[in-house]
């Protein structure tokens, strides 16, 4: 196995691995990851929390343009915006689910061989929304005529989208494991990791995270303490 083409935390997670089978040297005290515990379905679960998050970040927007604060929120939401475009449409949807997981569902029994046709119809309502909130938060203004649209195009994202994900991470993505033999889920593996060196880098998912994380400092959402209710 060549570990110089895995991402930095699919190197991570062979080598905890391996540390576990007794070929490195490692204290009993450390936890170790099993390597059925690394993989594609694991990026593409660890991709959905950067679209939830991000999605956290258009709902303070979102609260923030209702109390009238027009000038504040308009930079925020267009990098959000941004980051969905780039990281999750393009990416994640585009050049990974719809290329290497909705193909297989097909072949299963209703009614997993219709969810492609639905999500993919999902992924491109999202990328409206995307596209009419990335225009009217260019340059960091947002006219007042364009903040109920604005308010309409992030409810409907977010509503879509948490069904849709969610469908994903409990059936979707498991099926798509059960059903792939071996072989041929290395050869997609490999070339799902091909994709991603070639779209976002080695250290994308991390950056993706890091930006994300600047969105939620800069909304002061950030402290995750602040969501706690007792």
């Amino acid at each position: 196995m060549d570990l110089t083409r895995m991402p930095d935390r699919r190197r991570f997670l062979h080598a905890a691995a391996v540390a576990g089978s007794g070929l490195l040297v490692t204290s009993p005290a450390v936890a170790v990851v099993p390597a059925t515990l690394a993989g594609p379905v694991e990026d593409l679960m660890r991709e959905h929390g950067v679209l939830r998050r991000a999605m956290l970040a258009y709902r303070e927007c979102a609260r923030r343009l209702r109390q009238g604060e027009r000038a504040a929120v308009a930079e925020p939401l267009h990098r959000t915006a941004k980051l969905i475009r780039r990281f999750g449409e393009d990416f994640h949807q585009r050049a990974i689910e719809e290329k290497f997981i909705f193909p297989t569902l097909l072949e299963e029994p209703p009614p997993l061989s219709r969810y492609p046709a639905i999500l993919i119809a999902q992924h491109e309502a999202g990328r409206e929304h995307t596209s009419y909130l990335l225009e009217v938060s260019a340059r960091g203004q947002m006219a007042s005529g364009n903040v109920r649209p604005a308010l309409r195009a992030i409810g409907s994202f977010i509503h879509m989208h948490e069904h849709h994900m969610s469908r994903e991470d409990t059936e979707v993505f498991h099926r798509w494991r059960q059903s792939v033999p071996t072989e041929r889920f290395e050869y997609l593996d490999a070339q799902m990791q091909d994709v991603e060196q070639r779209m976002i880098g080695p250290t994308g998912i991390e950056q993706a995270i890091a930006e994300v994380g600047d969105l939620e400092r800069d909304l002061g959402i950030a402290d995750l303490m602040q969501s706690t209710r007792r």
